[in-house]
């Protein structure tokens, strides 16, 4: 159960600050790592580290197109 359904008491406007908050932490947090990598790894091919993140980042979807749509049969 995520966060923002667990409190329905809680109002919108604020559930939805605290979701877009920890989203853009969550890409803070990304852009730091990807600038600490430049300096951890000195010979860092960019092209392949980046396609490699968003390859990465799109196998959700992927697995999802693979799984199908689930029906159900009823008795």
């Amino acid at each position: 159960m995520s966060r923002m359904t667990r409190l329905p008491e809680v109002k919108a406007n604020v559930a939805a600050f605290n979701f877009m908050f920890w989203e853009f932490l969550k890409i803070g947090v990304s852009v730091a790592m990807l600038a600490a990598a430049a300096k951890v790894v000195p010979d860092l091919s960019w092209p392949a580290m980046l396609i490699t993140l968003v390859v990465c980042m799109k196998m959700n979807w992927l697995a999802l197109l693979w799984q199908g749509r689930v029906t159900t049969t009823r008795s």
